[in-house]
C-alpha cells in the first residue's frame, strides 16, 4: 500500500510496523508511538540504534507515505485507534477485514470519511458539494475555473 522506495535504510521491523498502525491499527511501540505522535524527544530517547540513525527517514516516510489522520499529534493517533476499535466492535471483523476509511482533516472532528473521497474535510466540517468531473472541489478546481473562464470568453465574443 505504501511506496517504501527511497526508504532503504529504514529497519523493516519499523516500517512494518507503520504500516500495521496506518492500515490496521495495531498499536505500535513506545519509538513507533513517539514518532506519530511527533514527539521529538521521545523519538531520540526510546530509538534503538538502527532507528536513531535514520529517524529523519522515518519522519519522512511517516509524513509521505502514511494517512495524514493517523498521525502528527497525541490527538490525531487516539482517534485513528478508537476508529478501529469502534469499527471491530460495530462489523465484528478482524483486523486485516477493516475496510480502511479515513478522519475527516479538520483538527479536532473525529468523523470517519470513506477512503475515496474526494475532500480533505467532511460534510459537517464545511464540504458538503459533490466533487467536480475533476474529483475536487468545484470552488478549488483549477481545471474547472479554466473551463469557465474560457466559457465566459466565449459568451463575451458573441
Amino acid at each position: 500500500m505504501y511506496d517504501r522506495s527511497g526508504y532503504e535504510t529504514v529497519p523493516e521491523t519499523t516500517l512494518d510496523t507503520l504500516d500495521n498502525w496506518a492500515k490496521k491499527g495495531w498499536q505500535p511501540g513506545s519509538f513507533c508511538l513517539a514518532v506519530l505522535t511527533n514527539n521529538l524527544q521521545e523519538s531520540c530517547c526510546t530509538a534503538d540504534p538502527y532507528n536513531a540513525h535514520t529517524l529523519s527517514q522515518i519522519a519522512m516516510y511517516v509524513r509521505n507515505q502514511l494517512p495524514m489522520n493517523c498521525h502528527g499529534s497525541r490527538g490525531r493517533v487516539i482517534a485513528w485507534q478508537d476508529w478501529f476499535e469502534s469499527e471491530k466492535m460495530r462489523t465484528g471483523l478482524s483486523d486485516p477485514d477493516l475496510d480502511l476509511g479515513r478522519l475527516c482533516g479538520r483538527p479536532g472532528c473525529s468523523v470517519i470519511v470513506p477512503k475515496e473521497w474526494a475532500y480533505e474535510w467532511c460534510e459537517d466540517c464545511g464540504c458538503d458539494a459533490s466533487p467536480c468531473p475533476h474529483g475536487n472541489r468545484p470552488d478549488e478546481c483549477d481545471e474547472c475555473c479554466v473551463e469557465s473562464d474560457r466559457e465566459y470568453d466565449a459568451q463575451r465574443e458573441r
